[in-house]
């Protein structure tokens, strides 16, 4: 699951590697960018996961994967074809659609598999794929690229994922659910709905994924390309450095605070939002900052300080909403993050830097870099949110159990 996560995050983030050459093809914006990078993925993402996490609630969960890995990988192959901006759009959407079942399978997956003591750092080292998958999408579609079309590199990101369905198929067993009953398919959709709804503390992470997600989407989607314009590197070299202070510290991060977490939430649950909510407040203005540095290496090295300290909000925040929620109701908590964080964070966080972008025209990058900064300040409100978040988790803990009993 952690290598099927690596390759969804590989084939999400190709597009914004390859971003320059194809807005040079085509002819786009930055609003058009944004809008391929946020609106044309995110929103069909968004929309497809809470059936597809219904579906893995109620049947085999292995099999939505896989069918979810064959289709987005398929998709990705396909955007090879694409003559135009409204071609590739769809292709994307078609990614997305497979993309969408992924992280919910998964994730119900592991709740099944780990004891509570022991999920955070599950989780933290399945979310790790998401660092790691930005990591080798862009170093590997950045060195690629500098030998071959953004065409002929797509083609090449869709063969790891079509022979990775067939061994999941092959070698993964369906983890019993723990919990459940047999013959009992647990609450409906609309039931589901409202449990959830219900839960003060979900909703407030919600709030404080959806606001890391808004600043840290309008960097993934814009880094690459301000690499590029701010301090004149090549396609090559943006790719292998944005993956190298996102990625590493990415992973290095998010291990650490599955770690941390491991130890101390066992005994307090509170601190499964404490943790992301410190790593919010600090990551934000190292994050902001970064933008604005003229020298590459000390942006560099903040930057992947930042992400060091505050990439640890994904993953806590799928584990707490794995505590909360009852045994046939893990794979939709969590698709109704995904929803939510989609819709309102990685729709808009890069739409927004890209049309902020487009009007401003002093500072790095042509104004992209103060764009990108703004949209940074999000972190303090998400800081604020987990922080919400952590005081209410414990009465949602007890009556998710409570309802498990029943």
């Amino acid at each position: 699951m952690v290598l099927i996560t690596t390759i969804n995050l590989m084939d999400r983030q190709l597009p914004f590697i390859m971003a320059e050459p194809i807005r040079k093809e085509f002819g786009l914006n930055d609003t058009q960018l944004g809008l391929l990078g946020g609106f044309a993925f995110s929103l069909v993402y968004a929309l497809g996961a809470l059936p597809l996490a219904r579906l893995a609630d109620r049947t085999s969960r292995r099999t939505v994967l896989s069918a979810c890995l064959a289709v987005w990988s398929l998709f990705t192959g396909l955007g090879a074809l694409a003559t135009g901006f409204g071609f590739l759009m769809a292709t994307r959407a078609g990614v997305a659609i497979g993309e969408a079942g992924a992280a919910p399978s998964s994730h119900s997956m592991i709740a099944d598999l780990f004891p509570d003591r022991r999920r955070a750092l599950a989780m933290a080292l399945n979310t790790a794929g998401i660092p790691l998958g930005v990591l080798f999408g862009m170093a590997i579609g950045g060195f690629l690229l500098t030998n071959f079309t953004w065409r002929q590199v797509l083609v090449m990101a869709a063969v790891p994922g079509l022979l990775l369905a067939l061994v999941l198929m092959a070698f993964v067993r369906e983890p019993q659910r723990i919990g459940a009953v047999a013959g009992v398919a647990g609450p409906g959709f609309a039931a589901s709905v409202r449990i959830l709804a219900g839960q003060p503390s979900f909703r407030w992470l919600c709030a404080g994924a959806t606001l890391g997600a808004f600043s840290t989407s309008a960097g993934a989607a814009f880094g690459p390309a301000f690499l590029i314009r701010a301090h004149g590197l090549s396609i090559g070299q943006a790719g292998l450095a944005f993956g190298l202070m996102l990625g590493a510290g990415g992973v290095a991060g998010g291990i650490s605070a599955g770690l941390l977490a491991s130890r101390i939430a066992a005994k307090d649950p509170r601190w499964l939002m404490r943790i992301p909510a410190i790593g919010a407040a600090i990551q934000m203005p190292l994050y902001c900052a970064s933008w604005l540095i003229p020298d590459l290496r000390l942006m560099i090295v903040i930057q992947a300080a930042g992400w060091l300290i505050g990439s640890s909000y994904l993953s806590l925040s799928y584990t707490a909403t794995q505590a909360i929620a009852a045994p046939r109701m893990r794979a939709f908590s969590s698709a109704a993050i995904q929803l939510v964080l989609n819709l309102l964070g990685n729709v808009l966080g890069p739409i927004v830097a890209g049309m902020l972008s487009d009007r401003i025209t002093i500072g790095p990058g042509g104004g992209l870099g103060i764009a990108l900064s703004v949209c940074g300040l999000g972190m303090g409100l998400a800081c604020l949110s987990f922080w919400r978040a952590s005081r209410l988790i414990g009465g949602d803990i007890v009556a998710a159990r409570a309802l498990a009993a029943a």
